[in-house]
């Protein structure tokens, strides 16, 4: 069975990707590479990588090299399975002293930087709805150089609600949303519950009629519902809702008998930093 390529193809400081990346679609044959194919099996080393056409057709040692194929030397180098970032914001450079051009460019180079560090796959929790799923469906026609995309839009906030300004309104525009979500073919809808960060409490908290509207619809149309949570109390409203993951990390501390943490493993809920 042919395997898509899932390799990020690195030496140390990432050296090895940068130089190869952009042809990872094409054929070539890579030989003497150190692999780490994410099993029990440890680094097996001399081993030969035959990829046609971006998939990966055989992989073992003195491979026959075929004719006219690009050819690579990877000795001293590693192949390993490419990393997943389960929260990235594509649109929103970390530093914030950028101009309007410097922001621009970080924003357009950000896709290539993910994967030349060896991160194949990410999934993004919050940008402007129209922007990421043009970007969404451009990574996945081949029209640009980056890791998979998996996107949620913009976060699900009320009126003056934290992180999104307007959000949705009320509890009927927040469904209206819902749905147009489900028609772009959302990877998810990712809700913010908290009135601020941590408990500053300066913004609306999400009403419960709004988070049962919300997740209604999460139910009806299948889609994985990732929460934006930090407090306990927070934790334990996201909880009872089942999502597939909390957005952030618990700030307080609880005890190992915390019925949090059951409802963390009965949930199969993520715990995502």
């Amino acid at each position: 069975m042919k395997k898509s390529v899932f390799f990020s193809l690195f030496a140390p400081l990432f050296i090895w990707a940068c130089s190869i990346t952009p042809d990872i679609t094409s054929s070539l044959f890579i030989q003497n590479i150190s692999l780490i194919d994410g099993t029990d099996r440890g680094v097996q080393r001399d081993m030969d990588l035959l990829i046609k056409d971006g998939l990966i057709q055989a992989v073992g040692r003195n491979l026959f090299v075929p004719q006219g194929i690009k050819f690579f030397d990877g000795t001293g180098k590693f192949a390993v399975p490419g990393l997943i970032d389960v929260h990235v914001h594509l649109d929103a450079p970390v530093v914030s002293q950028l101009s309007n051009q410097e922001r621009a460019e970080i924003i357009a180079y950000n896709p290539k930087a993910f994967l030349y560090n060896g991160v194949t796959t990410v999934l993004n929790l919050g940008s402007p709805e129209d922007w990421i799923w043009r970007i969404r469906e451009t990574q996945r026609m081949g029209g640009m150089i980056g890791p998979r995309v998996y996107a949620v839009g913009e976060s699900f906030s009320p009126r003056k609600g934290w992180g999104y300004g307007e959000g949705s309104q009320d509890v009927d525009s927040a469904r209206e949303k819902a749905l147009h979500y489900v028609k772009q073919k959302t990877d998810g809808f990712k809700i913010v519950l908290e009135d601020g960060l941590g408990r500053s409490g300066t913004f609306r908290e999400m009403s419960e009629e709004m988070l049962d509207g919300i997740v209604e619809v999460a139910r009806e149309f299948e889609v994985p519902l990732y929460v934006h949570a930090i407090n306990i109390e927070e934790y334990r409203r996201a909880i009872a809702i089942k999502p597939r993951a909390i957005v952030h990390g618990l700030e307080d501390p609880i005890s190992a008998e915390d019925p949090i943490l059951q409802g963390i493993i009965s949930g199969s809920t993520i715990i995502v930093p």
